[in-house]
Order: C-alpha cells, then structure tokens, then sequence
C-alpha cells in the first residue's frame, strides 16, 4: 500500500540566521512519553512527562536543554518553547517520516518569539479548521537561531494553513 502526503511540506533542514543554540555543560535532558505522567520529574525514559508543554516548563532557558519525545501523537495546547531548548524526536521514522506528531486545533500550534530553539525529526500536523499557522515565529519578538531539520509541516487538506509563518515581527 503506499501512503500519499499531499497537504505538507518535508523540510530537510530549514535555519534561521547562523545562530545555533549554546549548550551548556548544566544543559538536561527531559523526556516526553505518551505514557508519562505530568507530575514525574522527566529526566530519565521511566520517569518521563506526558506532555511537551509539561517538559518546556521544567527546562530553563537559555541553557540547552534538550527534550526527547517518544513516538506518538502530542495533542497539545499552544507551545511557547524557552530560549536555546532542543526538541528532539526519540525515535526517527524510516525513510526520514517522523515518528512524532504534534497537532492541535488552534490558530497557532507553536509560538517560537525566543532565540536558538531547534526541532528535529517532528511532524507539525494541523488538527482542524481552526489552525492558521503550524509555526509562528517573531510574532512579538525578532527571532535568531531558529532550526528545523527532518521536520514536517502537514496541513492536513486545510488549505489556508501557513507551516511557518516568520515574519510579523522581523
């Protein structure tokens, strides 16, 4: 059977300016697990959270965390990540398909209006009509940094949906 993806763009590897983020040798991991559990402490697979929103709360900013999501499904409510923190898909799918898949049924799934945020191995998907953009950076902010490689940005048949929208603010 073979599988057709019409309404998404694959980006391969998608930067913003030459800012990559600074990793600290404090810099934590945090992991996300569909079977995880929000008032775990995240740091080790058994102990992981159960949503993205959950680990960006625990990470701090501007140290390079890294978030590792396990495969799955992540309905989430709007994502607002922290300056320098890296999300990373657990697991790659084959043939470069991530096993990952934020989605949500909002105007913005994930705001990025901080600087040296990286994605890798993500798949952006659009939960219903009311999603306009996947990704919304430099909405209130100037942005730098910005990484996305091996990520998708699925519309889902919603024809008026942005993957990245990145200029409101520039």
């Amino acid at each position: 059977m073979t599988t057709r993806y019409r309404f998404g763009i694959q980006a391969a590897a998608v930067y913003s300016q030459s800012q990559t983020a600074t990793v600290s040798p404090f810099a934590t991991s945090y992991y996300v697990s569909t079977g995880g559990n929000d008032s775990s402490v995240g740091t080790s697979p058994s102990t992981a959270v159960l949503t993205i929103a959950a680990a960006i709360a625990l990470t701090t900013a501007g140290r390079g965390d890294t978030i590792w999501i396990a495969p799955g499904t992540y309905t989430e409510a709007v994502l607002i990540p922290k300056s320098h923190t890296i999300f990373r898909a657990a697991v790659m799918g084959n043939v470069g398909r991530p096993t990952v898949v934020i989605t949500s049924n909002i105007a913005d799934m994930v705001q990025i209006d901080v600087d040296g945020t990286q994605w890798y191995g993500i798949e952006f998907l659009a939960g219903g009509a009311t999603t306009d953009n996947l990704v919304d950076i430099a909405d209130t902010a100037a942005v730098s940094g910005v990484v996305f490689d091996s990520c998708v940005f699925n519309g889902a048949a919603q024809t008026s949906v942005v993957g990245i929208q990145a200029d409101d603010a520039s």
